[in-house]
């Protein structure tokens, strides 16, 4: 895009996509507790506490990651519904309760 004197509309001294690029790279690294790279590192801890086999702590999984990927469609609907603050709301006073 480019205004009527041929300069972008925006002049910053640096490329604005590099903080494009920061704020996604922060968004992989925090959403990393719930993945699988995260997870992977207790495989062997679960196979050795609970005597599982290492496909039963595989299928585990699995089935938690379908089920919750399942209940996004449910969670979205809610949200959709009653909004985000209230849903903020929500879950952060169960989470204070438990």
């Amino acid at each position: 895009m480019v205004n009527n004197k041929g300069r972008p509309p925006v002049n910053t001294p640096f490329y604005y996509g590099w903080i494009i690029v920061f704020v996604a790279g922060l968004g992989v690294f925090f959403s990393g507790p719930g993945q699988t790279y995260s997870i992977s590192i207790f495989i062997d801890y679960y196979i050795e506490d609970f005597d599982y086999t290492r496909s039963a702590v595989s299928g585990l999984y699995s089935t938690a990651t379908l089920c919750a990927g399942f209940t996004l469609f449910l969670m979205g609907r809610v949200v959709d519904r009653f909004g985000q603050r209230m849903m903020f709301l929500f879950f952060t006073l169960r989470a204070a309760g438990s």
